[in-house]
């Protein structure tokens, strides 16, 4: 039991040393980006579906101690849908961004 306890509470005490140590001065220009999967649930007179895309998106900006500024890219990816007798649609997402 104390064997236990003891280790829980080194591994506590590592982790709280290793987190002051990634504190650091975050200002200056930065670049990020995320990868994932967009859903799309669209209804049509009666007719309704799902599917499901890879989206992405990409940022860059600046900030300092106090404020920053962002802009950025973003993509949903896209879904399209024929019926056969020559109708089709498609859904999509795409957009930039700013942020403050």
């Amino acid at each position: 039991m104390y064997k236990k306890l003891t280790a829980l509470a080194l591994l506590t005490a590592a982790a709280c040393v290793g987190t002051s140590a990634q504190a650091k001065d975050l200002t200056g220009w930065f670049v990020n980006g995320g990868v994932g999967s967009a859903h799309y649930k669209a209804s049509y007179e009666g007719v309704s579906g799902t599917e499901s895309d890879t989206g992405f998106q990409i940022n860059g900006g600046w900030r300092s101690q106090f404020i920053g500024f962002e802009g950025g890219y973003v993509d949903l990816g896209s879904i399209s849908e024929n019926d056969g007798l020559g109708d089709s649609a498609k859904l999509s997402g795409k957009g930039w961004t700013l942020g403050l």
